[in-house]
């Protein structure tokens, strides 16, 4: 919630380039809008040209983000029975000394350029062992110049006390130097489509490649989802971004999979709005995969807001020049707001047909004005410093 109070000011409809309709009918009472990927590409990244207006007057109102949350509770138990087997497995049990509730085991070595299939079993302790993931990956590799790790596997959640690791290819056992297990507790967070594209592949290498160009105004994103093919899969995926086509910087990376235990099709970055944008397949000895669309998704941002009067309202936003605005919401809303909540539905997206374009400072509004008054300014600055050097030499100057 936003708590800075700021004047309420008559706005400037000429500056906000774009408009969405809001009918009020039940004023008085909390409303609620959520943003389209309209508003959220075609306002400044972190809004702070968005108004709400009532007869050209803005209105106090309030942004959430629905971006859910993580909490992870980890444990180190028990390692026991760490061998090599005779296939070259690297094969532990850990033991929690009590019931929790565990989905993810997470490892540390010192290991480095590998790629090593893993499966995880579960059991109560009487010597009967249930697969909770038969084909999963701990990868460490370097590719293009940066390095990818991951080393942790989730699975489904269990309580059962042994948990048995068998890690495919392990040369030497001593190089685990640790081993966790994790409860992983997560509010799904709600989402809002930014984007979607029908990528082109090419191959570079092993790796599958595509580019993409928003244009001007590009969507604002926090993570990526691929839509694959039906089949089972493990790639380690990096994505770049540039402005202008030139320099690339590492965005984001990770991994995304589809086993038994489920599949994991998105890769996370926060805060993203560059214009062009690569995504990057590793398939090392694989074969490329079949992904037919790539969506670009941002937590879902709601407004809120109690209008006063009923009627039109708008939705404001394309201002370059706005500055945030911030409204002490929090207090009116826990105070004063009935328990009625009206969801609306904005009208579609209209440019502002009056839209000037940013307001220029008023010495480019004004400029032959601006260099009069400099001019002036410097006169009587000489003026003045001639009569005091005069008077500092005791008027014999001239």
């Amino acid at each position: 919630m936003i708590a800075i109070l700021l004047l309420l000011a008559a706005l400037q409809p000429e500056q906000w380039e774009y408009r969405r309709r809001l009918r009020v009918q039940n004023p008085g009472v909390l409303h609620v809008v959520r943003l389209d990927a309209a508003a959220l590409r075609h306002a400044r990244p972190g809004l702070p040209d968005l108004r709400v207006a009532a007869e050209g007057q803005p209105l106090p109102f309030s942004l959430e983000t629905l971006s859910g949350a993580v909490r992870d509770r980890e444990w180190k138990p028990q390692m026991i029975d760490r061998v090599r087997t005779s296939a070259g497995e690297l094969q532990f049990t850990l033991r929690l000394s009590q019931p929790e509730k565990h989905s993810r085991v997470r490892i540390e070595t010192n290991d480095r350029e590998f790629r090593r299939r893993v499966k995880i079993e579960t059991s109560p302790g009487d010597g009967k062992w249930d697969v909770a993931v038969a084909d999963a990956y701990f990868i460490d590799f370097t590719a293009n110049g940066s390095r990818l790790r991951s080393l942790a596997v989730d699975y489904p959640a269990s309580t059962r006390p042994l948990v048995r690791v068998t890690v495919a290819d392990w040369p030497n056992p001593a190089s685990l130097s640790a081993a966790y297990l994790t409860d992983r507790q997560q509010t799904a967070a709600i989402l809002t489509a930014t984007a979607e594209i029908t990528p082109k592949w090419k191959t570079d290498g092993p790796d599958s490649v595509a580019e993409w160009d928003f244009g001007a105004q590009p969507p604002p994103w926090d993570r990526l989802r691929l839509e694959v093919a039906p089949g089972s899969f493990y790639r380690a995926v990096e994505i770049h971004t540039s402005d202008d086509q030139k320099d690339w910087r590492l965005t984001a990376s990770g991994v995304v999979s589809r086993t038994g235990a489920g599949e994991a099709l998105t890769v996370h970055s926060n805060g993203q709005r560059s214009r062009h944008v690569r995504i990057r397949v590793m398939n090392r000895d694989d074969q490329p995969l079949a992904i037919s669309r790539v969506v670009f998704e941002t937590p879902a941002t709601i407004l809120k807001f109690i209008p006063k009067m009923e009627g039109e309202h708008a939705l404001w936003y394309g201002n370059p020049k706005a500055a945030a605005a911030a409204y002490d919401l929090a207090i009116v809303l826990d105070r004063d707001a009935p328990l009625e909540r009206i969801v609306l539905l904005p009208g579609p997206e209209k440019r502002f047909d009056d839209f000037s374009g940013p307001e220029l400072p008023w010495t480019e509004q004004h400029p032959n004005l601006f260099y009069l008054i400099l001019t002036l300014i410097a006169g009587a600055i000489a003026v003045w410093a001639v009569r005091s050097i005069k008077k500092l030499s005791g008027g014999k100057l001239g």
